[in-house]
């Protein structure tokens, strides 16, 4: 199967554009929602960070999640991908 355009540009910038939201910001003491709040204004770009975020900090009260562990697992994810099985 073929991957399409925007797969592909997806897959190469993705992760370049996500690693720069975590730079430049103290994120120590600062919850997830203060954080992002801050560092993202564009809502579908809110969007697709939430629904990362909800596998990664295991909650959806973010709020009370802190934005260093939000980071250090993105961080995670994107250098370790995990890919699931297409087979049973």
């Amino acid at each position: 199967m073929a991957s399409s355009g925007w797969q592909k540009a997806w897959c190469t910038q993705a992760p370049l554009a996500l690693a720069g939201l975590a730079s430049g910001y103290r994120r120590a003491g600062t919850s997830l929602r203060d954080w992002l709040d801050a560092k993202v204004r564009r809502p579908r770009l809110r969007r697709l960070i939430d629904s990362l975020a909800y596998p990664l900090v295991y909650t959806s009260a973010f709020d009370l999640v802190s934005a260093e562990v939000f980071v250090d697992k993105l961080q995670r994810a994107l250098k370790h991908p995990f890919s699931a099985s297409q087979e049973g």
